[in-house]
């Protein structure tokens, strides 16, 4: 299971770690398991990679809410690499619930942006 993440201190502990790339999956409600569950299976390398569930998403900075979810309530997840920590793709609920995580992990561990967000 991605870990739970409910306060902004425990955020700030799990991105502490320069070497892993950070899936977080963000928000709360029907199918939020089946993605929470979906976003930790998708990740082969455990030491290198990281899934998170924020639920509430209020503990996020007005920084982090505008990275991590640019204000469309139909992205639930997204990839950051390692630091400097940047969001390389987005994922919509409707290719969360398809386990289109993979995608969005490769963005990240490359650096790049996918051609689109997953939306």
């Amino acid at each position: 299971m991605a870990t739970h993440i409910s306060s902004h201190d425990e955020l700030t502990q799990a991105l502490s770690d320069p070497n892993k790339v950070v899936l977080i999956v963000m928000g709360k409600g029907a199918g939020m398991d089946k993605i929470v569950e979906r976003a930790d299976n998708a990740i082969f390398f455990p030491e290198t990679q990281l899934a998170l569930w924020v639920d509430d998403v209020t503990i996020l900075t007005p920084a982090e809410g505008k990275d991590y979810q640019p204000g469309d309530p139909k992205y639930v997840a997204c990839a950051l690499s390692t630091p400097p920590r940047l969001v390389c793709a987005r994922v919509s609920r409707q290719k969360a619930l398809a386990a289109f995580f993979m995608q969005a992990i490769e963005a990240a561990e490359a650096r790049t942006q996918p051609a689109e967000d997953l939306a």
